[in-house]
């Protein structure tokens, strides 16, 4: 996935099941390669997940990062998000990843860089601007999913926040 973002680096979450825990008792690296825009942070490529090729079959294992890709893209993808650009997904993955929300960081504590913060800003905008995100104050959050019901494949009984059509106002209601 190296080189040059491009549609077709994300083009392949299409084909890939929806992410599973990580069964395998041995410790073992993500089997994703970093990309310019969708990179591994801090070096920490310990597997937490699995997923499966529709058409192989084959495994692929997944570390952190690469899950909440994964899981934004497949998100995404069921709500109608169109467009999807690596910024765009990036962005969706942050705000993913912190289920209390997203705070855009400053610039000169962003790790990558002004240019990947411009557009991921722009990409947080034009998100919340479709209604798929929602900005609240500083923080952006998921408009009607909770990630942890996602992940599960379904709001749980013991879910606070029950996913339904009164989950974005119920939401922006306890903020």
């Amino acid at each position: 996935m190296a080189g040059r973002p491009t549609r077709q680096h994300i083009s392949r979450f299409a084909h890939w099941t929806r992410p599973t825990g990580y069964a395998d008792m041995a410790v073992r690296e993500c089997s994703v390669k970093g990309a310019s825009v969708l990179k591994h942070t801090d070096g920490d490529l310990r597997a937490v997940a699995e997923t499966r090729n529709r058409a192989t079959g084959a495994r692929i294992v997944l570390c952190a990062d690469c899950l909440s890709y994964v899981e934004a893209y497949h998100w995404a993808a069921a709500n109608g998000v169109h467009q999807l650009s690596e910024h765009k997904l990036l962005a969706l993955a942050y705000v993913w990843r912190a289920e209390c929300g997203y705070e855009m960081p400053t610039p000169l504590a962003y790790r990558g860089s002004m240019t990947e913060l411009g557009a991921v800003t722009n990409a947080l905008h034009s998100l919340a601007r479709t209604g798929h995100i929602t900005r609240q104050g500083k923080l952006y959050l998921m408009r009607d999913a909770c990630p942890s019901c996602f992940r599960r494949g379904g709001c749980a009984a013991e879910c606070t926040l029950h996913m339904g059509e009164d989950f974005a106002p119920r939401r922006d209601a306890c903020l």
